[in-house]
């Protein structure tokens, strides 16, 4: 072990004590591109440092991950369809497919709903976004209505995508196309009080395009 080497692991031993006290969890805030930068917000040198000095806590990070269960409505119809699934190791989104039966047609500016035949139970505390998919909507013009739509944790019925199409053709829908991706976040319940005044600001009510174009 070289000089270099000795001084990181304080560096990342710091750094994973920040992420703990932040988070309360060993998960990494990586850092973020373009835009300036929070300074209690990890770099890529502090990950960097934090693989190199402890990479048993990859295995942390990863235990941390939620457990979502998933039930198909109709296992025997459904079984050709994958469950929803990351497209790449860095991908945020999980793609979920369409357990339609038959073609659906799409006019231009039409909306449907599209079934998914999954039932999800997620996690207290955490939400599942229904986001559209870039190539699809690009392709087609088919993209998520209520973008991002919300599963919320307590909600047992079976996921559907409300689609809408704005492109200038009808987009024809297919049994197993990838309609949507989902995107697991933590929520933050918050207690709403009644006031007879709020703090000033120096925007005050400004906006609906206020601060220029």
């Amino acid at each position: 072990m070289d000089a270099n080497q000795g001084e990181a692991k304080p560096e990342a031993e710091t750094a994973f004590a920040a992420v703990e006290h932040r988070t309360g969890a060993p998960t990494p805030i990586c850092a973020q591109s373009g835009g300036s930068r929070n300074s209690k917000a990890l770099q890529a040198s502090d990950i960097a440092r934090m693989v190199a000095a402890r990479p048993a806590a990859l295995v942390n990070i990863v235990s941390h991950a939620p457990s979502i269960a998933v039930v198909r409505l109709d296992s025997i119809r459904d079984a050709d369809l994958p469950l929803p699934h990351y497209a790449t190791s860095g991908a945020a989104g999980a793609d979920v497919c369409a357990a339609l039966t038959e073609p659906v047609q799409v006019l231009p500016m039409g909306r449907v709903r599209v079934p998914t035949g999954l039932i999800l139970q997620i996690p207290e505390g955490f939400e599942v976004q229904v986001r559209p998919r870039s190539g699809l909507a690009w392709r087609s013009g088919l993209t998520v209505l209520n973008a991002p739509g919300t599963i919320d944790s307590d909600y047992r019925g079976e996921l559907q995508v409300l689609l809408v199409n704005l492109g200038p053709t009808t987009a024809t829908i297919a049994r197993g196309d990838r309609i949507a991706q989902l995107v697991v976040a933590r929520v933050q319940r918050a207690q709403f009080a009644l006031s007879d005044h709020l703090s000033a600001t120096v925007r005050a009510d400004g906006g609906f395009g206020s601060t220029g174009t």
